[in-house]
């Protein structure tokens, strides 16, 4: 899940809860934190820890030069949605540890530079990149996961429901992030031309950028047997919203629930494997989510896609996002290249 999608989330909870004077409180401590966040590429919350945290508060201390007061009464406010939102029932993340200071942390750390992090552990992470699972791998020196075909048409088969099946094919067919699949609705399908379109989930809601991607025949027809032939219709909360993916007691799907589906139907079909725990001590699959979009951009590069045209499809800012944080091949693919371009 965004962070800001998990702000919006602990606004509706709490809105009818506290006066109008603490939401204002909880808007101005937390809003600067989620630009702060935007700018660093972390996006999802599984990238999110502590740390990060308090980095942030210590930017706003030495860089920002904010008073003692001002820090404490954000932190609160901080503290309190971090604890939400690790504690929500309906978001199966795992529980980090919060830094073990009080609120009046701060006031015994030494002023942090360029040149000395200080004892913040995430100073050991670059936060100019992508906090992703992809950028963990390359500073850790592990393989970057991604899969050719035979692994892909295996997951479909080994597919129980057809809710199951169009997830599988369109984390294949269009490379998405977990959290645009989620947000995809009915109306963004557009049957007669094998199109989606896909709202970009780095940008804000009030500054929607929207892309074109295209699917498959053979999902083309899962998709109207799910859409116009009932399949959708068989869940009770499908009046609920227009949500494209939706479940028996939620009118949405969550990327949570993206990632159990691929772990599920990956086991199913024998391709899974347990992985050694990242930087992060985090325990790792070979097969994941965001391992899809490593895979579209990876296969259409082998088969002679330009890059310009693989940016625009997979929403970068940048050409350059493209190439240093999907494009990683394995040690057979260079061999394979190297043979067949040799005179």
């Amino acid at each position: 899940m965004h962070p800001i999608d998990a702000y919006d989330d602990w606004r509706e909870y709490t809105d009818g809860r506290d006066p109008e004077k603490t939401n204002r409180c909880k808007e101005q401590s937390l809003q600067p934190l989620l630009l702060w966040l935007d700018k660093r590429g972390i996006d999802d919350l599984d990238d999110l820890e502590s740390n990060d945290l308090l980095q942030y508060i210590r930017h706003q201390r030495d860089k920002e030069g904010y008073a003692n007061s001002t820090i404490r009464t954000r932190w609160y406010y901080i503290r309190m949605w971090w604890t939400w939102m690790t504690e929500s029932a309906s978001m199966e993340i795992d529980r980090r540890e919060e830094p073990e200071e009080k609120l009046d942390w701060y006031e015994s750390l030494e002023p942090a530079s360029e040149d000395d992090p200080g004892d913040n552990p995430a100073a050991e992470i670059k936060i100019d990149k992508e906090v992703t699972e992809t950028t963990l791998r390359k500073q850790s020196g592990q393989e970057i996961i991604y899969f050719e075909k035979p692994v892909y048409e295996g997951m479909v088969e080994a597919c129980e429901t057809l809710r199951e099946e169009l997830v599988i094919r369109i984390l294949w067919d269009c490379g998405l992030r977990a959290s645009e699949l989620t947000r995809l609705d009915t109306n963004d399908v557009i049957m007669d031309e094998n199109r989606l379109i896909v709202t970009n989930a780095k940008t804000r809601k009030d500054e929607v950028e929207t892309r074109d991607v295209w699917y498959t025949g053979a999902t083309a027809a899962r998709l109207r047997e799910w859409i116009n032939r009932g399949g959708r219709h068989k869940y009770p909360t499908h009046t609920d919203s227009d949500s494209l993916l939706i479940t028996q007691k939620t009118p949405e799907f969550s990327p949570v629930m993206v990632r159990k589906t691929v772990y599920e139907v990956a086991d199913r079909a024998e391709v899974q494997e347990d992985l050694e725990p990242n930087q992060r001590g985090k325990n790792q699959k070979r097969i994941f989510p965001h391992a899809f979009r490593h895979s579209y951009a990876v296969n259409r590069v082998k088969n002679g896609m330009p890059l310009p045209y693989l940016k625009r499809l997979m929403g970068h800012a940048s050409v350059d996002i493209t190439e240093d944080r999907y494009i990683e091949f394995r040690p057979d693919d260079v061999h394979e290249a190297e043979r067949r371009y040799r005179p």
